[in-house]
């Protein structure tokens, strides 16, 4: 029990100055004291008396004026709010008294309790949640404020791991609604909470999703509480929320959220959700629900975008891990197919059409925003996993999305949802229409696109791809490229690998069929240029190897047509580390990638200078005579030097008879030539006399 008298203990050192400031403003504590946060009957000396405060759950502090009501609080929990509820007991916990203490946590000046401190206190109030003599008569406001409060603190890895104890988890499971369903058709399951939902108050909603927040944190800052969550049911639970078209988008982002981080590793949880849960059908469902709204097509609702990116992100998760953990299981999954290695399901089949129109829909973002916004990158990761040859007909054809189903808030009355849905399927029947057919090849070439725009992005015009500045250019957006680029450039890959009218549909959009051969392939500023010079970057090896792979996918997997295409100086660096390195092609390549007979470089991929067969020919007669006579000294002072002994050609010519004589205009000419002759002589001898010199005086 706290009663404020003159004789109480003086305020905290953090709340000093501003009770002290604020004094003016107070009641005086003679008039009014406080016990267990209840009002007394007050006593004054004057006629004027002040009203009894309401004792609701969530009742108004006084009006005072500012600074009032910190000072107020300061003096109220002089002790600390933590301290202060440690000190109410389980019996004096009522909703009244910790509503107060949750809302100075919540709306107070900050508080910086030590980890022991937030630890001790966040395992008190998640325990008296739990209990019934507690949290059991708390009100749903005062659930809310409790939940609040624990999201707010549970924001650091320091002072929480009492939140990631198998108690705890479970209280906050209860309280998020995420108890595993009980057996029954998903039919029954969905029915029974759209019911449900239709009776919640809306201060349920938010304090099941402030409970479903602070398990996505506990289970974001500490790894060890997700297996145990796991054996909880909470995945299920999840699943059961993600069945239910009607509830709130932000309800919807929470489950994919939890259910992302439990995935995250493999659990027997991916092998219950796929076979028992049909996790396939949910996430099918959800992706066709959201997608008009995140791709523009309709008013988005809060968190829509967020939501499909931790879908897809727990889509990957499961695709990844359910094949093995199916085949250590001892059975083989539906498909014989294999994509990395690993059988194919055919249960995730129905998810390829569903994220190729993500893929060809979601509009890309300028600059300087991140090129790729979320959830393309998402949408590429899940669309690694799929094979190409089963499901060909999708790949270069998607279907058109056809009208989303009819949906109706939480709020509509279930007799006008069952009216609309009957009228719905009259309709339908009595005009049942195909899915629309995109263009052949679509997603070949908005892959190609968006390849060109990512890289363009990163490596505008013909600038070296190792600059440094490139991953500042990078970073100011947020984006790593190593982890951008890789991804959309292998799905690319991976495609027009086994599709050869889109491999046809790339090599001719990046000029690759008749190659422009004036000019070095990594020299040139378009797209194929770029490609080019990342096969020689250091600095982003994951994208070098995805560029290679690519290119290698364009020309046929053939290392030859490989070199020959882009010059063997290109690709010997790719074709080494795959171990397919051989000599270089000669210069007339047999398969044709240009429309010219000339040579071809084998090393550069560009076009060799004609040779001349005369290397004299532009020469004049005056030139060609100096070129002889320059030959001729030179032999003729090696010989004299004593440094060579050879034959002088000039010599044998001019003995010969190959060179003409000269006329009597010329003697002059001759004159001065066997004069400059004589002085070179001259001096060549001097040089080597003194080098003979310093040489017998250094033995």
């Amino acid at each position: 029990m706290l009663s404020h008298s003159p004789s109480a203990p003086p305020p905290s050192s953090s709340a000093a100055a501003i009770a002290a400031a604020a004094q003016q403003h107070q009641p005086s504590p003679r008039r009014t004291s406080f016990t267990s946060g209840r009002s007394k009957k007050r006593t004054t000396s004057s006629s004027t008396t002040t009203p009894p405060r309401p004792r609701t759950a969530n009742a108004a502090l006084p009006e005072y004026r500012p600074g009032a009501r910190d000072a107020y609080m300061a003096q109220r929990f002089h002790l600390g709010p933590f301290a202060h509820y440690h000190t109410l007991g389980r019996e004096g916990k009522g909703s009244f008294q910790v509503s107060e203490i949750f809302q100075v946590i919540l709306n107070g000046p900050t508080l910086t309790p030590s980890p022991d401190e937030r630890d001790t206190f966040l395992r008190e109030v998640v325990n008296d949640l739990g209990h019934s003599s507690t949290g059991g008569k708390w009100d749903v406001r005062t659930r809310l404020s409790a939940l609040s409060t624990m999201k707010t603190l549970g924001r650091s890895a320091l002072g929480t791991s009492s939140l990631a104890s198998t108690p705890s988890l479970s209280v906050l499971l209860a309280a998020a609604h995420l108890s595993p369903t009980p057996a029954g058709s998903a039919h029954t399951r969905k029915k029974s909470k759209d019911k449900e939902r239709e009776r919640d108050d809306p201060l349920e909603e938010d304090a099941q999703r402030e409970a479903m927040t602070v398990l996505a944190n506990t289970l974001l800052l500490h790894e060890g509480a997700r297996a145990r969550l796991a054996e909880l049911g909470a995945g299920q639970g999840c699943a059961g929320l993600l069945e239910l078209p009607n509830i709130a988008s932000e309800t919807h982002f929470l489950a994919a959220r939890i259910l992302f981080l439990l995935t995250a590793s493999s659990s027997p949880l991916i092998l219950d959700l796929v076979e028992s849960h049909s996790i396939a059908n949910t996430i099918h469902a959800r992706i066709q629900q959201y997608t008009p709204a995140i791709t523009g097509k309709t008013a988005p609702p809060p968190r829509a975008r967020e939501f499909v990116t931790d879908l897809l992100k727990a889509t990957f998760n499961i695709m990844l891990y359910y094949p093995a953990l199916r085949e250590r299981d001892g059975e083989k999954p539906a498909s014989g197919h294999q994509v990395a290695g690993e059988r194919w399901d055919s249960r995730f089949d129905k998810l390829l059409n569903p994220l190729l129109r993500l893929l060809l829909d979601l509009p890309t973002s300028p600059s300087p925003s991140p090129p790729l916004p979320a959830p393309l990158p998402q949408v590429l990761h899940v669309l690694l996993s799929f094979p190409i040859s089963p499901l060909l007909p999708i790949w270069t054809r998607p279907a058109s999305p056809s009208p989303p189903p009819t949906t109706t808030s939480s709020t509509t009355s279930s007799a006008a949802s069952a009216a609309l849905n009957r009228l719905s399927r009259t309709f339908s029947s009595s005009r049942p229409s195909s899915p629309t057919r995109a263009p052949p090849h679509i997603v070949a070439r908005r892959l190609l696109a968006l390849v060109d725009d990512v890289t363009g992005r990163f490596w505008p015009g013909a600038e070296e791809v190792d600059r440094a500045e490139v991953k500042r250019r990078a970073a100011s957006t947020g984006v790593d490229v190593e982890e951008t680029c890789p991804p959309l450039v292998l799905v690319l890959r991976n495609l027009i690998a086994e599709d050869e009218g889109a491999r046809k549909v790339v090599k001719e959009a990046l000029g690759l069929v008749d190659v422009d051969r004036t000019i070095a392939m990594e020299k040139r500023a378009d797209l194929t240029g770029r490609l080019a010079r990342l096969l020689s970057s250091s600095l982003f090896p994951s994208t070098k190897t995805a560029v290679g792979e690519l290119l290698f996918a364009v020309c046929d997997s053939d290392a030859r047509v490989l070199t020959e295409t882009i010059g063997y100086g290109n690709a010997a660096g790719f074709l080494f580390s795959k171990g397919l390195l051989a000599a270089p092609s000669s210069q007339h390549p047999s398969t044709s990638t240009s429309t010219s007979d000339r040579p071809i470089n084998p090393i550069t991929g560009t076009f060799d200078s004609a040779p001349s067969s005369d290397p004299l020919a532009d020469l004049s007669e005056a030139e060609k005579e100096a070129e002889a006579e320059k030959l001729f000294f030179l032999f003729d002072r090696l010989n004299r030097t004593g440094v060579v002994k050879v034959d002088n050609p000039i010599r044998e010519a001019v003995e010969s008879g190959r060179f003409e004589e000269l006329g009597d205009g010329e003697e002059g000419e001759k004159e001065r030539l066997e004069r400059e002759e004589r002085e070179t002589e001259a001096e060549a001898q001097r040089e080597m006399r003194e080098w003979r010199s310093r040489k017998e005086g250094g033995k």
